[in-house]
């Protein structure tokens, strides 16, 4: 199992090795039912640190000057050691960004700088077979041998 806790440590913590720059004070919250996600995004700051032709970063940082408030709410299915993210909300400071618009930048930032294609399953860490979200919490259950 992991806490809400924890992982916000981990993000506290670890998150410069891993995350842009320009993304500061991400935290995570766990329900049953969503995932949510906020961060403080310095649209400028992530422009700059991007390749000259990420086209996503640019159009982030055109449509979002400044440094903003960014929430994402979302759904993880998971079964046969993998697992499905749909993402049901995306706010920066209080715009509620359009689907079309979400669907653009994961697709145009996110899949092309991070290899993640949101749009298929990903599979599960090693042995992991399903997680289950709870309140603060998710719950990693393991196979005794790496599922094929």
């Amino acid at each position: 199992m992991v806490t809400e806790a924890e992982t916000n440590s981990y993000l506290k913590y670890d998150g410069r090795e891993f995350l842009p720059p320009g993304v500061n004070d991400p935290e995570i919250h766990i329900t049953p039912e969503r995932i949510y996600g906020t961060a403080d995004v310095d649209f400028g700051q992530l422009n700059q640190a991007s390749k000259t032709d990420d086209w996503g970063a640019r159009a982030l940082a055109m449509a979002f000057p400044g440094k903003q408030r960014v929430s994402a709410t979302g759904r993880l299915d998971t079964s046969s050691s993998q697992g499905k993210v749909t993402i049901q909300d995306v706010r920066v400071g209080s715009f509620a960004v359009p689907d079309a618009l979400v669907s653009f930048l994961l697709e145009s930032y996110v899949q092309r700088r991070y290899n993640i294609d949101l749009s298929k399953p990903l599979p599960l860490p090693d042995h992991v077979t399903r997680i289950e979200l709870g309140a603060g919490n998710a719950t990693f259950y393991r196979a005794s041998t790496k599922a094929h």
